[in-house]
């Protein structure tokens, strides 16, 4: 929608850009002297006249071209660039990344849409992802830290007995469920998520 909304006023923007070029060519045609006499045409009708007067060489229908075609161009090549920029994801886990190593106890960062009512941003931990008779572990609510940034701290990746390699998937979810830290949940809830794997140092 915003690419098609983008093109529309390029392209709205270069044909008014193109109805004042040639408006001032035929000015500029208009001032030059005859270099003969030539016969004279019949008179067009009245309305075709009067059409041509108004469209043709009225200053007010050609600063009003002018200006919409600097509008169209501005705006359209305003909107462009964002309108070709891919979607970006509700919701992504930034650090830690798919397959790091990772400490008992870390920081999570991503980035998500703003949150509508009723709906929260919440990260979770399984380990064993592979296990059904695992649970996720919900963990700190995530802190906002500009528009889409946020991070979460601290959470746990496990407990300090775990051995090196064992494996953890971490979630930041957006979620309308009413969940607190330290909730266990057997599901991943319901909404837009981002998962990575990870395994203990």
């Amino acid at each position: 929608m915003e690419l098609a909304r983008a093109l529309i006023l390029l392209i709205a923007g270069t044909i008014s850009l193109i109805k004042v070029l040639i408006d001032l060519w035929r000015w500029i045609i208009e001032r030059r002297p005859p270099t003969s006499h030539p016969e004279p045409h019949p008179r067009p009708p009245i309305i075709r006249r009067g059409v041509a007067w108004i469209v043709g060489r009225s200053t007010t229908a050609t600063a009003f071209f002018s200006g919409v075609a600097a509008m169209g161009l501005l705006v359209g090549g305003f909107l462009l660039p964002a309108a070709l920029e891919p979607n970006s994801p509700d919701v992504e886990i930034l650090s830690p990344v798919q397959g790091d190593a990772v400490a008992q106890e870390i920081f999570v960062e991503g980035n998500a849409r703003q949150r509508e009512d009723g709906e929260s941003l919440v990260v979770l931990v399984r380990p064993f992802p592979d296990s059904p008779f695992q649970d996720y572990h919900a963990q700190a609510f995530p802190q906002q830290i500009d528009k889409r940034r946020w991070d979460a701290r601290p959470i746990y990746v496990g407990i300090p007995e775990d051995q090196p390699g064992t494996p953890f998937k971490v979630c930041a979810v957006i979620t309308r469920s009413q969940i607190s830290p330290g909730d266990r949940l057997r599901m991943l809830p319901a909404g837009p998520s981002d998962c990575v794997l990870v395994t203990r140092e």
